[in-house]
């Protein structure tokens, strides 16, 4: 999955479900280091949980066309 990159670290936009989640279990199983990335905070702290909540796993909140919030 990260073709032989260790550690990678990982931007997720949509992360909170769907695709973008998919994509978030697949790096942190991976190891990766994971920042989900999107609108909900709600969805963003159930899909952190689903990830085995670890250190590698953050979370931030916001909206990629608000300039403010990236």
């Amino acid at each position: 999955m990260t073709d032989g990159i260790s550690n990678p670290n990982v931007l997720v936009t949509g992360g909170a479900s769907g695709i973008g989640l998919a994509a978030a279990k697949a790096f942190s199983s991976a190891g990766g280091n994971v920042l989900l990335f999107d609108l909900n905070e709600d969805a963003l702290d159930q899909a952190k949980g689903s990830l085995g909540g670890g250190d590698n796993i953050l979370t931030m909140a916001g909206s990629v066309i608000n300039e403010a919030d990236v």
